[in-house]
This record gives structure tokens, sequence and C-alpha cells, in this order.
């Protein structure tokens, strides 16, 4: 009965060390998200949006049609 105990606590430290690793992926790749969408004075985002603006705008012009 004690050896059973001792291999299920074994088995618990191992799903709770697995839970671990996946929430700090989880909270890593978070950050990486939150840190690629700050947009404050990011010049290539400004720069992004202005192509994609213009393309839109061309693309309406262009083919009415589609719009």
């Amino acid at each position: 009965m004690l050896a059973r105990i001792i291999e299920k606590q074994g088995e618990f430290f191992l799903i709770k060390d697995k839970v671990e690793r996946i929430k700090n992926h989880l909270n890593n790749l978070e950050q990486k998200m939150d840190n690629s969408f700050d947009i404050t004075n990011n010049k290539a985002f400004k720069e992004d949006m202005i192509k994609g603006a213009a393309k839109a705008l061309i693309e309406k012009v262009i083919y009415p049609e589609n719009s």
C-alpha cells in the first residue's frame, strides 16, 4: 500500500512539473506576443499600416467591382 502511494505521489510530481513547464512556456509566448504588439512609436508597424491602407485604396480604385 505504501509503495502504491509513493508511486502515485511520483506520478503527481511528474504531472505537476509538466504543468509548470507548460505554464511557463505559455507565459513566455504571451510575453513575446505582448512585446510584438507594442505599437507605440513602432516605425515598422506604422509603415505596414500605411502600405496596407495604400494597397487597399489602389485596389479599390483599380477594381471597384470587387469592393
